[in-house]
């Protein structure tokens, strides 16, 4: 195989790959639970957002300040809203040990992980 043939193939290959994430994002359907979330793009964009938000995750301006959320990021499916400091607080368990981590909320993207709440647990 030629270099040019190569370098088709590998572009074919991306404008596919594209293609298939995209639909994904296009069918998202409401979440009912924190499997339902799709892994998250680096970086998140506005189209992202609002994809989350209409398939069922809580938008910042619609959390309540002390409240325990159900969700998905990396290491939690429960975080509580902190709203004077911006960010979800959950127990991080890490070599044996448990400890508060802080986390942004999807809206706030930093290129690390983010919570995507989709329902206030009672407490």
């Amino acid at each position: 195989m030629t270099k040019d043939e190569m370098t088709k193939k590998i572009k074919a290959s991306k404008e596919e790959n594209e293609l298939r994430l995209r639909e994904r994002w296009e069918s998202l359907k409401p979440f009912e639970n924190s499997f339902d979330v799709p892994a998250l793009p680096i970086p998140l964009t506005g189209y992202h957002v609002e994809k989350l938000s209409a398939a069922g995750a809580i938008l910042k301006r619609d959390l309540k300040d002390g409240k325990r959320y159900y969700g998905k990021c990396r290491n939690a499916d429960n975080a509580v809203w902190h709203a004077g400091k911006n960010v979800f607080t959950y127990l991080r368990h890490k070599f044996g040990g448990s400890f508060d981590e802080d986390i942004n909320h999807f809206e706030d993207d930093n290129g690390h992980d983010l919570f995507v709440p989709i329902k206030e647990i009672d407490t």
